[in-house]
C-alpha cells in the first residue's frame, strides 16, 4: 500500500506528523484527552453525530468530557468567512449530539500545517458566533438558539429520510 501513495504525499504527511510531535500539539492533545497512559487511545476518529449526514474529524476525551476537533490542513488561514463556516460546523456537530453520547464540552480547530490548536468551551463558542455578550439570560438565549438549530436540522433530516439521535 505504501508504494501506491505518491512520494510527495507521503513526505507531506510525515512533515505534518513531525510538526505535531515537535511542537506542543501532541502534548496539548494528550491533555485534552485526559492524559491517558501511553498506548491508550486519545479518543475517537470520525465520531458520527447523525448517520450519513454529520460526522466529525476527531473527538478527544476520557468519557466524562470530550473535545471535538476539526483538523484543517490549509496553507492560509486569513479567510474569515471560511473560518466562520468551520466554527459554525463545529458548533452544529456539538449541538447535534442531542443524546449527549459524546459529552462534547469543548470544540476547536487543529491547524496542522501551522501546528496551532485553538479550543473553546462549546457555550463560549456559541455565544461568540451568535454575538451574545453574556450576562443575565445567556444560558436561555443559547438554549433557544440550539433549539431553533435542531428544529431546522430535524426538518432537513426528515426530508432526507434520516433522524436526530434519540
Amino acid at each position: 500500500m505504501r508504494a501506491a501513495a505518491p512520494e510527495p504525499a507521503v513526505a507531506e504527511l510525515v512533515g505534518l506528523a513531525r510538526r505535531l510531535r515537535a511542537g506542543a500539539g501532541l502534548t496539548a492533545l494528550r491533555r485534552l484527552a485526559g492524559n491517558p497512559p501511553a498506548g491508550r487511545a486519545l479518543g475517537h476518529a470520525a465520531p458520527v453525530f447523525v448517520h450519513h449526514w454529520a460526522d466529525g474529524d476527531v473527538l478527544l476525551g476520557d468519557g466524562r468530557a470530550s473535545t471535538l476537533l476539526d483538523v484543517k490542513t490549509v496553507l492560509r488561514t486569513d479567510n474569515g468567512e471560511r473560518a466562520a463556516r468551520w466554527l459554525w460546523q463545529l458548533l452544529g456537530y456539538a449541538w447535534l449530539d442531542t443524546a449527549d453520547q459524546w459529552r462534547i464540552r469543548t470544540a476547536g480547530l487543529y491547524l496542522a500545517r501551522h501546528g496551532v490548536l485553538l479550543t473553546w468551551p462549546v457555550d463560549d463558542l456559541a455565544a461568540r458566533l451568535l454575538g451574545d455578550q453574556g450576562g443575565f439570560g445567556r444560558r436561555r438565549r443559547l438554549a433557544s438558539a440550539r433549539a431553533e438549530f435542531l428544529d431546522v436540522a430535524h426538518r432537513a433530516l426528515f426530508a432526507e429520510g434520516a433522524h436526530l439521535p434519540a
